[in-house]
């Protein structure tokens, strides 16, 4: 029986995956779905956080495997949206043997050794607070992330969703990228978001090159795949 473990990206929460987990639930009424989790990282959702200048990529890797370990869970799928397969590597060597596939929706995957923050274009890294970043965090303007992680809603919509998101602890976007190492019996999947304005297809492209024998699924989708096509994701999800 196949467990899920899904971990959000950059300004968002847990709340991201409601209706994919949704839609896996209800799929678990006539397939092998196991234990659907949605993971709030540190500084994010019911983890939010007055003080987030301490967090760290540790801390991140801590909250994702924590549940499958109290859960004692085997065969765990992990599937991480955008930023958060910059730490996969890590999760993945905790998990160990439970660890069974990892998906990455739209997933940045710098190089080994470089910051994901360089991964982002000049306007959305200089747009962010200018100043006392490792206090207040790292968040572009509103209205940027409007425009490119929200380029398939309408534009009302898009302004309030962005609204809802938070700042990210700065020291998870400066720290090196690990190599990408997985064990062999992990299968991995990167799904390409084909109109994505965050992350452009033919970077996300070479980040699944990058990733050793991963099938590559394309979807028509702008960033937030999760949200806006999320019945299509479970599909992938469960292999279809």
């Amino acid at each position: 029986m196949t467990n899920f473990l899904l971990v959000h990206g950059q300004w968002h929460d847990a709340s991201m995956w409601d209706d994919v987990c949704r839609h896996l639930h209800n799929a678990g009424n006539g397939s092998e779905v196991g234990d659907v989790t949605a993971v709030d990282l540190p500084g994010h959702g019911s983890r939010r956080s007055f003080d987030i200048s301490r967090i760290t990529i540790d801390y991140y890797v801590n909250a994702v495997v924590t549940p499958p370990r109290v859960k004692l869970l085997e065969d765990v799928t992990l599937v991480v949206h955008s930023f958060a397969a910059t730490f996969t590597p890590q999760v993945a060597k905790a998990l160990g043997s439970v660890l069974s596939r990892i998906v990455f929706i739209g997933g940045m995957l710098p190089r080994e050794g470089s910051q994901p923050m360089g991964e982002l274009s000049f306007l959305t890294r200089k747009s962010a607070i200018p100043f006392r970043l490792m206090e207040k965090g790292f968040k572009p303007l509103n209205p940027l992330l409007a425009k490119s992680l929200y380029n398939d809603v309408g534009a009302e919509e898009a302004s309030i969703r962005a609204g809802r998101l938070v700042s990210d602890p700065y020291q998870p976007w400066v720290t090196p990228m690990a190599a990408l190492e997985f064990p062999d019996h992990v299968g991995l999947t990167y799904v390409a978001l084909t109109n994505d304005k965050f992350l452009s297809a033919k970077r996300q492209r070479g980040y699944a090159v990058s990733l050793r024998g991963a099938d590559v699924v394309e979807l028509e989708s702008g960033h937030m795949a999760p949200v806006v096509q999320s019945r299509r994701v479970a599909e992938i999800l469960l292999g279809g």
